[in-house]
């Protein structure tokens, strides 16, 4: 019998009471113990498994009307009913056998060398890399073999994230490292299903939902549409499901692999996976797509909206007016739009967004960049103002932080040719301090602005935030010792008070960014006598 990733239970979760355990996909609704998250030890596996998820119930059990989510919300369906309902689609989840196979390629020919199955994972080094003997932090050779689920796992996140790899070979439909967001409920269930759109909302602009055939929404269940002359696939050319589980790589997973330990969950498996094949020129995903789970730039003429992708500086607060108000141009990923518009946030007392994702530099994995922030909104009348307050609030920020590093740099450095030294380090400590006193600014700007009032108060506080902040992180760095001990004593101290009077409260600039008015321009009472 092939390995059904319906049937099987290969998908690691931690229960309510603390217990790990592994369940089929339809488990995740149980009630006795319900599983609140997963629990791989990778948290691009996690990341990985929680789009699946996603994507399966939005596939086979899409909400037809708001009533129908809410129903589900408040009581999750039987893990029975889930079961015949993910049933329907079994054929297109078999991981191994003489057919189709999940996410691999229908027709690949196979060789008798395969692939080392560790260049599977998105972080392993390059055959470039390892040929200049560079991998120093990501070292060759850390997973000879897997067990299946973890090849399932892999397998997925690499199709769902593929960064470019070279001459024909594709990234994903988001592009290489896209950026997830995705709402967290109290149980598993609750936020995989908070994160499944009602159908007339999902199939909106996705793609053709007439297109019924199983190879429309699930590529590999028929050969695989190359790109070795450039052809490509739009929205267009499949069902909206395909968002899912677009598969832009040509690989085959190799199941010769003997009974041994699985490098990823260790423990001793009966089979292993030890290798894989790929050829270039796999599915080319090019036009106007929309992934429900990823936030979008809009672009200028016509072009298509631009995913976002991880960042080297990683996930700050700065980022916050994307993930959840929209800024501009900006789009927040669709199930966060939802989650607004529908007001399912009153279905809970308070909820979270994780995101997540790769930073890539082409086909190298810099970092992994993953945050989980609160989704702060305003009631009906006061949406707007919120996000422009949002957006005010990080544009200061800006101004803060840049003001910050040029202080900084003219403190240590005497030449300003010399002054190119990479204080990125210092961002994120700026960052770090800040993070909790913006979302407290944004709470009581919040209560302000549902009380009709303007939101000063939370503006005037996070000014101060920002002000104690950059002097704190302008001292410790600049007292540091090393390559700074000999730095000039007058220099510091004239940065340090430049540093003071272009972040205090009181200071123009950082006030017009953050909409308050200047202080010399603040209102005074007329003497008696006076017109």
């Amino acid at each position: 019998m092939p390995y059904n990733l319906l049937v099987e239970r290969w998908i690691p979760i931690r229960r309510m009471s603390g217990r790990e355990d592994w369940i089929a996909p339809w488990q995740i609704s149980e009630a006795n113990d319900p599983p609140v998250s997963l629990a791989s030890p990778r948290a691009d596996f996690d990341g990985a498994l929680i789009q699946f998820l996603i994507g399966l119930l939005q596939t086979a059990a899409p909400p037809s009307t708001k009533r129908a989510w809410e129903d589900w919300y408040d009581v999750a369906p039987e893990p029975e009913k889930l079961r015949r309902l993910l049933a329907v689609h079994q054929d297109a989840f078999n991981l191994d056998g003489d057919g189709p196979r999940f996410m691999q390629d229908l027709a690949l020919r196979l060789t008798e060398d395969a692939t080392p199955i560790a260049q599977l994972l998105i972080e392993s080094p390059g055959e470039q890399t390892k040929k200049r003997n560079a991998d120093l932090f990501v070292k060759r050779g850390q997973f000879s073999t897997l067990g299946v689920p973890a090849a399932a796992m892999a397998l997925y996140c690499m199709q769902t994230n593929a960064p470019g790899g070279g001459k024909g070979y594709r990234t994903s439909l988001r592009g290489g490292g896209p950026l997830t967001t995705v709402l967290l409920g109290d149980t598993l269930f609750r936020t995989v299903w908070l994160n499944v759109l009602r159908r007339d909302v999902f199939e909106s602009g996705r793609g053709d939902a007439a297109k019924t055939a199983p190879g429309a929404t699930f590529p590999w269940m028929v050969d695989t549409r190359t790109s070795e002359k450039g052809q490509s696939i739009t929205p267009e050319d499949m069902n909206p499901g395909q968002h899912f589980w677009a598969m832009p790589r040509r690989i085959r997973l190799d199941f010769r692999g003997a009974p041994g330990p699985c490098g990823v969950f260790g423990g001793e498996h009966s089979q292993t996976v030890a290798g894989f094949w790929e050829v270039n020129y796999g599915g080319n995903y090019k036009g106007a797509f929309n992934h429900p789970l990823t936030p979008y730039t809009l672009l200028p003429d016509g072009q298509p909206p631009n995913p976002r992708k991880g960042q080297p500086d990683g996930l700050p607060y700065r980022d916050w007016p994307l993930i959840v108000t929209g800024d501009g141009d900006r789009q927040p990923a669709s199930v966060v739009t939802s989650y607004r518009q529908d007001q399912r946030f009153r279905k809970q007392a308070a909820c979270r967004i994780h995101v997540f994702g790769y930073d890539m530099d082409n086909a190298k994995a810099r970092a992994w960049c993953d945050a989980t922030v609160p989704l702060l909104w305003s009631q009906p009348g006061s949406e707007l103002a919120f996000a422009a307050l949002a957006a005010q609030l990080v544009t200061a920020s800006e101004e803060v932080r840049k003001t910050l590093t040029s202080k900084l740099k003219e403190a240590l450095v005497r030449r300003p040719a010399d002054r190119k030294w990479d204080l990125s380090y210092l961002n994120r400590q700026f960052w770090s301090a800040t993070e909790s006193g913006f979302f407290h600014a944004l709470e009581v700007g919040k209560a302000e602005l549902e009380r009709g009032e303007e939101p000063n108060q939370a503006r005037e506080a996070w000014l101060d935030v920002m002000s104690r902040a950059a002097r704190a992180v302008f001292e410790a760095a600049s007292q540091e010792k090393g390559d700074f001990a000999s730095t000039d004593v007058k220099r510091v101290a004239k940065a340090s008070n430049e540093l003071r009077r272009f972040t205090s409260p009181k200071a123009k600039s950082v006030r017009q960014a953050v909409g308050l008015p200047p202080v010399e321009a603040a209102t005074v009472e007329p003497k008696e006598g006076t017109v």
